[in-house]
Formats: C-alpha cells, structure tokens, sequence
C-alpha cells in the first residue's frame, strides 16, 4: 500500500494504495486503518465520507495509534463524521498529548480553553489554567481567578487577580480596585482602589471608567469632583458602555455638576433603554409620566416600568441591582404603579416592602393584602408568603 500510494517501488496508484490500506486495516493494522480514515476524508480514489473516516480513525486510536488519535480528536471538535464534543476531542488530544506530541499538546490548551470561554469544566481544566497561568499567560490569570472566585475560593482568587494586575491586566485591576472598595480579602483603602482604576482606565477599559467616575462623584479614594465623573462618564459612554450611558443621561437631566440638557438627558436614556437598562428604563418611564423632556404619554410610561421591573426582578430587589442609586421610597413607587395594574410580581414586592417596613411604614395587614392579590394571580412565592404571614398574625392574636 505504500508503495503504490508514493510510487517509490512501482507505479504510483492511489486505487491499489487504497485496497491494500483497506485489507490491513480490517486485519486491525493501526496505521491501515488511519490511512484509510485519511483516503475517506477526501485524500484518495474513494467517495469523501466523513462519518466513515471517523469510523476509521476510532479503530486506530483505540490501539493508541497517536495521529489517529489526533485525527479523531479533530472531527469530535470539529463535527466532522459524527456530533461535534469537545470534551471527546479534548480526551484524545490529551491521549496524544501523553507521549509528548507537540501537535496534540497545543490543540489540548485549544480545547481547554475553547471549554473555559464557553463556561464548561471538564477534569483537566483547572490544573491546565494553574499550569499555563504560572507560566505568565495573561489571558489565563484572570480566567483562572474568575473560575476561583465563582467556586467560593476567594482567597486563592485574589491572589490570581493580583498577579495578572501587576502584569498589567486591566480586567484583574478592577477586581483588586473592588476588593480595596469594598474591603472583601483586604483591608478596605479606598485611595489604593483608585489607583488601580486609573491604572485600567488608562487602557481605555470601559467598566474602570466607570467605576472611577463614581469615585469621583463620591469623594472616594479621591477629592470629589462631579466635572470629572461626568467627564468620564461621557468618555464610557460613548465606547457604548450601557450603564455609564444610563447614569450620564440621569446626570444631565438632572444638572448634576453639569448643565441641564433634557434634550441629551433623554438620548442617553434611550439608548440605555434600548440594551434593557433597567435603571435607564425607569428613569424614562418617569419622564413620560411627568412630560420632562417628552410629551406626557402614561402609556409608554407604564411600558418602561413594567420592563424594568422585569430586568429589576430577574436581578433581585431593585435596591440590589445594577443601579446603585435607587432609593427604598423610588422602589417602593415603582411597585405602586406596577402592583396598580395588576403586575403579580409587583405586587408580591410591595408585600415585602410593607411586610419589612422599606421605604413605606410597616404595615402586615396591607403586606397580607398585596400578597393575597399576587397569589390570586397564581405566584407561588407570594402564596407562599401569604400563607407564613396569615398564620404569624394568627398567632400574634390568640396571645
């Protein structure tokens, strides 16, 4: 077969090649089989047929023939000849990979890596990142440290993010700058928080500028300063960043430490709006509501608050989600409205709100209200509750 597919000993021909491949690789010679899988990808005198060549392929990998195994590994990440399975190709490469194919070694960190983006795990993959992460791969660190940090391993998380920072990664930067903020794994220094920020921000990375902008706003780790945050606020937004373009659109309509602009105020919300911003949502429906800088209309009005909620709801309470500046008493408003129109949701909050006393008095007899009308329109949290509070107030006055 060798012979008649290079043309060394006789004549060259690929028909005779092929037969002769074929009758040893169903005597189960390795190397036959492979080359067969090869002429049935497309290399020789036969029909192209992927699903065969795999086949192929299959036979000689499992008597550990290394570029079949190779070759298998890339139609399983492929999905060529059979579904496409990453972790099956990364299986094989990591069994080529064993003798110390240099090929198979590369396409292994490939799939290990194609794996982590896509959110998938496989055993193998954090011994991988630790391994190239030591070796300094910046794009390693970082994904090293967010795997650690959603595993519960804050610590060790820390200790990744703050090697990829002084390599000067800008993503591990913001990360060490919210631990300093925060003062979660390390004593809270707000000043050396804004260092890193301004360290990421100088790498034109859209969420440092952010965050940055609201030090400024807040005195925090630096001398307050509104011009600045709006300034930097105007530069993350226009990079397209959604929440600096929600808060620069609340800012202008409110003139804070800039010149009001209803007109620019409302653009920046709606665009904010269009990417489902939730707070951007809620701040526009106001505006309908109230006719500032649009015509009054109570219509799209309740459309933005009904979809803002629903973003708000997905996140949590609204005072826990992506608008760091929403009051108690502005939840509690929004739920109003909302609850007024029947909005299950809504009026399960309200409950909530009137049950813990947040931002309205506390009141349980109107807590058991909301939560009744919610069940009534079958949610099950609020039956839930609505069955726990009856029965405490039950409780309460037979003593």
């Amino acid at each position: 077969a060798v012979s008649f597919e290079s043309g060394t000993l006789t004549e060259k021909d690929l028909t005779r090649a092929y037969n002769w491949y074929r009758k040893a690789a169903e005597h189960g010679q390795a190397e036959s089989q492979w080359r067969t899988g090869v002429f049935f990808q497309g290399g020789g005198p036969v029909k192209k047929n992927l699903a065969e060549a795999a086949q192929w392929f299959q036979k000689a990998a499992q008597q550990g023939f290394e570029p079949a195994q190779m070759a298998l590994a890339a139609c399983c990440e492929k999905g060529e000849g059979l579904p496409a399975d990453a972790e099956q190709a990364l299986c094989w490469y990591k069994k080529a990979a064993e003798s110390g194919n240099q090929d198979a070694q590369e396409s292994l960190a490939r799939c290990h890596r194609a794996l982590f983006q896509s959110g998938h795990f496989v055993e193998g993959t954090v011994d991988w990142l630790k391994g190239v992460a030591k070796t300094g791969d910046m794009a390693a660190m970082p994904s090293l440290a967010d795997h650690l940090q959603v595993s519960g391993k804050r610590t060790e998380a820390l200790e990744w993010y703050a090697r990829a920072a002084e390599e000067g990664n800008a993503q591990a930067q913001v990360q060490i700058a919210l631990a300093l903020s925060s003062g979660d794994g390390y004593a809270r220094d707000p000043a050396r928080a804004v260092q890193w920020l301004q360290s990421a921000a100088a790498q034109e990375m859209p969420e440092a500028i952010v965050l940055l902008a609201v030090s400024y706003r807040n005195g925090s780790g630096v001398a307050a300063d509104a011009a600045a945050a709006n300034q930097l606020l105007m530069k993350a937004a226009e990079m397209g960043n959604v929440p600096a373009q929600a808060q620069l659109g609340a800012v202008l309509l409110g003139g804070d430490g800039v010149t009001a602009s209803l007109t620019n105020g409302i653009k920046w919300l709606r665009k904010a709006a269009a990417e489902g911003n939730s707070f951007a949502l809620w701040k526009l429906g106001l505006c309908y509501r109230n006719g500032v800088g649009v015509n009054k209309d109570f219509q799209e009005a309740e459309r933005c608050f009904a979809k803002s909620a629903e973003g708000r709801f997905d996140q949590g309470l609204p005072w826990q989600s992506s608008s760091r500046h929403m009051r108690f008493e502005e939840a509690v408003t929004l739920f109003q409205t909302l609850a007024d129109v029947s909005h299950k949701q809504a009026q399960h909050w309200l409950g909530v709100c009137f049950e813990d006393g947040k931002g309205v008095g506390k009141d349980v007899t109107r807590a058991a209200q909301w939560y009744g009308k919610s069940a009534d329109r079958g949610y099950a949290p609020a039956k839930t509750d609505s069955i726990r509070l009856k029965a405490s107030m039950s409780t309460a006055s037979q003593v």
